[in-house]
């Protein structure tokens, strides 16, 4: 099998490998060219994870190690992806390939040291370049799906051929979109399939349903799905109810939202992504806002959490949200809290159907909206919709008496709700304990 730098070409590289525009605020194929003034954040680089003993200075001893290369781009996939590299980067050697807010999060989980290598351009300018990184020879390689900028992943496994793979699912149906696109690459290139799923070692899952769904469309693989639960929220069983209502008791006065009021929130996606079942976030804060106006009820406040990676302008959704007469909480105000804070300071959450807060809502028994778009369904299975964890609305005419209903804590709907969230979604806060396990066993 050749290694792919070897052989392609600059425009299959940039199909491959989708490379940002460097131009401010344009918005290229799946990726936005600048995220918080950082352009430096889309420059991908191979990083090395410094352990606690070589961060004091202790000697490492590194001779026998096993070296595990992750790959992570999107905030989901980085954020199921730093507690397992926590678990392992005591005993392991662990590289990162990684740019964007995924860089960003791991530099700030852990000490980093660059592997990637620099090398001259024809103006003898020093460049970089994840091209011939000669210090890496990973023993496995650990994948997430970055569903929404894809192009990482085909990079590693390409360019890494034959090593043992462990694919981490951040969410329900994440390792058949994977499997999939990556069985179009491979007849792209003329290789069989084949190759890759024996190299394919374990798929780590949040449930049954989410095996049930991979087991059907690749039956192959049943001996290697195991179900481990997703590393991302074991932070959510860390914390105590009375924590969170400290929290959202904290928040709720930083943004002057009384006792008496309630307070939803709509955490929104990228405007322009073309994932299956969602819909477009700035179509939907313009439905919600017009929900809620008619609806006219002056104990609802309303928080919309943008993106990082939106290319909507902030100006534009200021001025849909204006319709709300002072209901609204200010983007500004907003942009302050991070995304757990938010969660735990609102009444009901409203999201997207492949976002990961649709199951950090989930864990911390939170009433939860899906906002889903049913002309794009591509069989794809959402488990908090299909246990009623988590309540649909593919229909807005439906929405003011939902929306009601789960704001209500002694309706019907509200308290079933909840009862399936117990029933269905129980973490204990391993998962990333098991995850790792799995990675040992293969090692």
């Amino acid at each position: 099998m050749k290694n792919i730098t070897e052989s392609i070409s600059n425009e299959d590289f940039d199909k491959l490998f989708q490379k940002p525009s460097v131009k401010e605020g344009v918005f290229e194929g799946t990726r936005l060219a600048a995220i918080k003034e950082r352009k430096n954040l889309f420059e991908t680089k191979f990083i090395k994870i410094i352990s606690e003993k070589e961060k004091v200075g202790a000697i490492d001893n590194e001779e026998g190690k096993k070296e595990i290369l992750f790959c992570m781009r999107d905030p989901g996939n980085t954020n199921n992806t730093i507690p397992l590299i926590k678990e392992l980067v005591s005993d392991h050697k662990v590289e990162c390939l990684t740019d964007g807010l995924g860089m960003d999060a791991v530099q700030k989980n852990f000490l980093t040291e660059e592997l990637t290598s620099e090398v001259s351009n024809e103006k003898e300018e020093k460049i970089q370049t994840i091209f011939g990184a000669t210090k890496l020879h990973p023993d496995m390689v650990v994948l997430t799906n970055t569903r929404s900028e894809p192009g990482l992943e085909h990079f590693v496994i390409f360019n890494f051929p034959h090593i043992p793979t462990v694919f981490v699912e951040e969410m329900s149906g994440a390792a058949v979109d994977f499997l999939n696109r990556l069985k179009e690459r491979y007849s792209e290139r003329s290789i069989e399939f084949s190759d890759f799923l024996s190299r394919l070692k374990k798929v780590c899952v949040l449930d049954e349903i989410s095996k049930d769904f991979i087991l059907k469309e690749y039956p192959e693989l049943d001996e290697r799905v195991v179900i481990t639960g997703q590393p991302i929220y074991d932070r959510i069983c860390k914390e105590s109810d009375e924590k969170r209502l400290e929290i959202k008791k904290d928040v709720r006065n930083q943004l002057n939202v009384n006792e008496n009021e309630v307070l939803v929130s709509f955490f929104g996606g990228v405007s322009g992504d073309s994932l299956q079942l969602t819909p477009n976030t700035r179509d939907c804060v313009e439905l919600i806002v017009s929900s809620l106006s008619k609806l006219n009820n002056p104990k609802i406040r309303f928080m919309f959490g943008r993106h990082p990676r939106d290319p909507v302008a902030l100006e534009e959704y200021k001025k849909i949200l204006g319709a709300l007469r002072g209901k609204e909480i200010s983007l500004e105000q907003v942009g302050k809290l991070d995304a757990d804070k938010r969660r735990m300071a609102s009444d009901v959450v409203i999201s997207l159907p492949l976002s990961t807060i649709l199951y950090d809502c989930i864990f911390s028994r939170i009433p939860n909206i899906a906002l889903v778009d049913r002309t794009t369904d591509g069989g794809i299975i959402i488990p908090a919709i299909v246990t009623g964890a988590s309540i649909e609305i593919n229909d807005m005419n439906k929405f003011s008496d939902m929306l009601l209903q789960l704001l209500d804590s002694n309706s019907d709907l509200n308290r079933e709700t909840r009862k399936n969230q117990e029933k269905f979604f129980v973490a204990d806060g391993k998962s990333a304990k098991r995850v790792a396990a799995q990675i040992k066993e293969v090692l």
